[in-house]
């Protein structure tokens, strides 16, 4: 029982210092894991356009430059939709208002909505005013998931430009008794083709 007790701290131990590890190197880790992901979903229509005569290089270029066009226009057409919803819940305030005013059941002036409107201005610019150090916190927050898209991107224009180049350099490096599980897991892991669901 003391043997399996202390191979079962000695594994937790382990286990904390690699999470640990990957939480230190986030910045890091969760681009590469992006750009895999990434890497996976381009890396079929790169090979479409290598199959019909493009280099290497153009056809990762088109393929990142085209998922990064189909990000931005979803999100200009999200992003359109807020001056609707804007203008709908300012209409739903002034509502509300109306009828705390006219037929609510706190008999409320319009002198008291107003006090509270601007009470809850005065606090809302309080809170930021005294929170310079979130505002900072939420920059840099920002700029770091920038960076990590921007290195997302870099990563994965290189993986499906130089995806077979790299695995056959990665399969150099790994013992010679090793290297036959690594190609049946990469031939695997490449011809793996998306079957939609009957």
């Amino acid at each position: 029982f003391a043997a399996s007790s202390w191979r079962f701290l000695v594994i937790g131990a382990a286990l904390a210092v690699v999470l640990w590890g990957v939480g230190q190197l986030s910045v890091v880790a969760l681009p590469i894991a992006v750009a895999l992901l990434l890497t996976r979903a381009l890396q079929p229509v790169a090979t479409w356009l290598r199959d019909r005569g493009a280099p290497p290089a153009l056809a990762a270029l088109a393929v990142v430059l085209g998922f990064i066009l189909v990000v931005a226009g979803a999100t200009w057409s999200v992003a359109g939709q807020f001056d609707d919803v804007s203008q709908t819940v300012t209409e739903g305030i002034d509502d509300l208002q109306t009828w705390l005013v006219d037929d609510g059941p706190f008999d409320l002036t319009q002198d008291d909505i107003d006090d509270a409107r601007e009470w809850i201005t005065d606090r809302g610019a309080d809170l930021l005013r005294s929170s310079s150090s979130a505002l900072t916190s939420g920059a840099f927050l920002l700029a770091s998931l920038a960076a990590g898209a921007v290195l997302s991107l870099l990563l994965s224009f290189f993986m499906v430009k130089d995806g077979d180049r790299a695995l056959t350099w990665g399969r150099s490096l790994l013992p010679a008794g090793r290297r036959g599980v690594a190609d049946r897991l990469c031939r695997r892991v490449r011809h793996r083709r998306w079957r939609p669901s009957a």
